[in-house]
């Protein structure tokens, strides 16, 4: 393909256009089309977009595999809070915000996982802090606020993320239970965006995480799932409330290979948790259970700015767990 005409993306990317398709690099990955169509990732912008038109060759989205070092989202210069940051999920969203290059406060109410966190990520070169604290303690939310309006001045990105699960008999759940569930995953949501939102302005994007239990019942579960419905419509009304300058959306995943389904599966015994977690795998059309990197490049891509148009929307990232439900 000839390479004489070329310039670069706002990704740092390689653009080379040529008669029979375009090749988009990054570091060692590569994206080549030679059917004579023309080929762009979904995260080239508008721009490139009408030049390919323009030299009269067909244009299609795709959303391929970019390879080692190629990341979907442009996050540079972004300031975000993420809560639930020493969680399996929350460890790696902070991980893989901090390396699309934005600045990260991670709130978390365990002191060791955070502070581990942030020393693997300092140490990394990324502009992470740690704070510790509780979602559903104004205390430690407006002591939170101080701490973003001092480091950063606004924020871009709200990531809620915390949350507890709950596997119980509707009638052998407790008031306590309840509210543990409830304050962490709904009243922790509300008390987070409702105090954040004032340090946001257009083009902000909140993110939070809900679950299949949110879209559809499961047994034992009243508790988690009436939360996580909750979390949904939380969502769909501030998305209401918030535009056109913020952007609410919610993420649902299926069941995710973490430590808290782990942790759900050891009380149980070892044929039991065999079977329950066959169960997990078999009920995703995938017929496997999730990754938390395959949540976090879904909430990458509606904290970018390439999910512009995207807000009110409650996004399943489930192997396929409802589609027929």
């Amino acid at each position: 393909m000839p390479e004489e005409e070329g310039r670069d993306d706002p990704l740092g990317r390689r653009l080379l256009l040529g008669g029979d398709g375009l090749r988009a690099r990054r570091g060692g990955g590569e994206l080549d089309n030679d059917t004579g169509s023309i080929l762009y990732a979904a995260c080239f912008v508008e721009e490139a977009q009408e030049e390919l038109f323009s030299r009269g060759g067909r244009a299609f989205w795709c959303c391929p595999s970019l390879g080692e070092g190629v990341h979907m989202a442009d996050l540079d210069g972004k300031t975000a809070v993420i809560s639930g940051a020493g969680g399996g999920m929350g460890q790696v969203a902070c991980e893989q915000f901090c390396e699309d290059g934005a600045r990260v406060i991670g709130v978390d109410i365990n002191a060791a996982t955070g502070t581990a966190l942030q020393d693997r990520l300092t140490a990394a070169g990324h502009d992470f802090a740690f704070f510790q604290g509780s979602v559903f303690d104004q205390g430690d939310i407006d002591a939170l606020v101080a701490v973003v309006t001092e480091k950063f001045g606004h924020l871009d990105v709200l990531y809620n993320n915390a949350g507890v699960v709950l596997g119980k008999p509707m009638l052998e759940t407790t008031e306590e239970e309840w509210d543990l569930v409830h304050n962490v995953a709904l009243k922790g949501t509300f008390l987070m965006t409702k105090a954040l939102v004032p340090l946001m302005g257009p083009g902000g994007s909140i993110i939070n995480i809900s679950s299949t239990g949110g879209l559809v019942g499961f047994e034992f579960m009243s508790a988690y799932c009436a939360a996580k419905g909750g979390v949904v419509l939380f969502t769909k009304s501030c998305a209401m409330d918030l535009a056109p300058d913020i952007r609410v959306n919610a993420i649902c995943p299926g069941v995710i290979d973490t430590p808290m389904p782990r942790a759900f599966i050891s009380e149980l015994s070892e044929e039991e948790g065999n079977a329950v977690w066959s169960n997990f795998e078999q009920g995703h059309l995938l017929k496997r259970v999730g990754r938390p990197e395959e949540v976090v490049a879904m909430a990458r891509m509606l904290a970018s700015d390439e999910a512009s148009f995207i807000t009110g929307a409650a996004l399943p990232v489930d192997g396929g767990w409802t589609a027929g439900k």
